[in-house]
């Protein structure tokens, strides 16, 4: 899905980067929610910023991300 959108779409990307953490692919996971941040932050969408910068955070920290939300 990510290639289909050439790498443009942030929720994707976001999607993308939570599957390569869970899987402990860290680097690759911290890589891709980079890029969605940067493509978010360029769309001004803050509430979508605010959400990869926490998914971000605990991939730094070699950890999956989980939503508070959801548990």
């Amino acid at each position: 899905a990510d290639s289909l959108t050439r790498n443009r779409n942030q929720i994707i990307g976001a999607t993308l980067a939570a599957a390569y953490a869970e899987t402990g692919h860290f680097t690759e996971a911290r890589r891709t929610a980079e890029h969605a941040l940067r493509l978010a932050a360029a769309e001004g969408n803050e509430a979508r910023v605010r959400s990869i910068r926490a998914q971000l955070e605990a991939y730094k920290s070699n950890n999956a991300y989980r939503d508070e939300r959801y548990q």
